[in-house]
């Protein structure tokens, strides 16, 4: 779920749940003139595919998305060391 611009800022200004503060990005002390006048729209590209993924959950490449983020490699790594010979005898 993306973040409204004022939820952003109030996250950008507090504290996270461990207490420590949450860093807002530095801000150039020069202005450069932009490289082009097009309008930024990643906010509106994010929000079109997370509807996308919403409505199309049983879709193929979004259950293919779901198993990619939900990929643990440190259990994998874990799996991986505990079924390795130890001295050359099998688990």
């Amino acid at each position: 779920r993306l973040c409204t611009k004022s939820r952003r800022a109030k996250v950008r200004q507090s504290k996270n749940r461990r207490g420590r503060r949450v860093f807002s990005p530095v801000i150039p002390d020069t202005t450069t003139e932009p490289v082009c006048n097009h309008p930024d729209q990643m906010a509106e590209l994010a929000r079109y595919i997370a509807d996308e993924m919403n409505r199309n959950l049983l879709h193929p490449t979004v259950q293919k998305l779901k198993k990619l983020l939900n990929y643990d490699a440190a259990q994998e790594t874990r799996q991986w060391m505990m079924s390795l010979p130890i001295n050359g005898e099998t688990r």
